[in-house]
């Protein structure tokens, strides 16, 4: 309709108020890039239900509209258990349709590997027929020089033809972190 849309996650104080409850997807509109804007009072994308993938937080995201005029939003979920990326549809950036496959882009549940404890989307990609994600991976550092385990996060790269099934790419392309105590030591 002319305006400008913005999505963005949201997070609200957790019950002890010192901590964060992501709360899902929020939306807000403007008739002007510069704003200003006009927030939709509820998520437009929210939790799953109790032991969905996403039941617990709905974060880092990523919105493309594609050639036929549907959105698409590319988002992470979180159950307990690891962040993976789902897929929802709109076309109108109220009502979202989650993809009966989510998640799509899965963790492998194994802390040995770079992105083993879980995949976030961060960007979304079409060249040619295939889909490129960068993607946020991460496991668990248990270097001496920390006092406590903490997420090692990089960045790598998956493709899907379809956007349902995804595969690592195929060159294990990622960015690994500097060793030492240098500015991207623990996330890259």
């Amino acid at each position: 309709n002319g305006q400008v849309g913005i999505t963005y996650m949201g997070c609200a104080p957790d019950s002890e108020g010192v901590g964060c409850m992501w709360g899902g997807i929020g939306l807000a509109y403007a008739d002007h890039p510069l704003g200003p804007f006009t927030k939709v009072a509820e998520p437009v994308l929210a939790l799953g239900k109790a032991n969905e993938w996403d039941s617990l937080a709905i974060h880092e995201h990523t919105l493309n509209k594609l050639e036929n005029g549907t959105y698409l939003l590319f988002y992470t979920g979180y159950d307990g258990n690891g962040d993976q990326g789902g897929l929802a549809t709109s076309e109108d950036l109220i009502t979202w349709q989650k993809h009966p496959e989510n998640p799509v882009l899965k963790h492998v549940h194994d802390r040995t590997q770079w992105d083993g404890i879980h995949r976030r989307p961060r960007s979304l990609n079409k060249v040619g027929d295939t889909w490129y994600c960068l993607y946020e991976g991460a496991t668990i550092d248990r270097r001496s020089t920390l006092e406590t385990d903490c997420f090692r996060d990089s960045i790598g790269i998956a493709r899907s033809k379809d956007l349902i099934k995804w595969e690592t790419h195929p060159l294990q392309v990622h960015l690994p972190q500097q060793p030492g105590a240098n500015f991207d030591s623990i996330w890259t």
